[in-house]
């Protein structure tokens, strides 16, 4: 697959597998917050807007949809 060679194939084929994670809580809020460890910012905010939609009240979601928006510049 040579995904070293390509970051676009690989970006596609990570934010595909994002895409398809099943709506569970727990497990959009661990995967925004493993992509918050990596730097993935943008990609972090789409899975914790996911967990907001199910769960608006997430204190925790909530709090980290804060910080990324921050880091990416979107807060005002």
């Amino acid at each position: 697959a040579n995904f070293e060679e390509d970051p676009g194939s690989a970006d596609f084929l990570r934010q595909y597998t994002l895409d398809r994670l099943p709506e569970d809580p727990a497990l959009l809020m661990r995967a925004a917050e493993m992509l918050n460890q990596q730097g993935q910012f943008a990609l972090a905010l789409g899975q914790v807007n996911r967990l907001l939609e199910i769960m608006p009240e997430n204190h925790a979601g909530n709090d980290l949809r804060t910080k990324l928006r921050i880091a990416i510049g979107e807060a005002r």
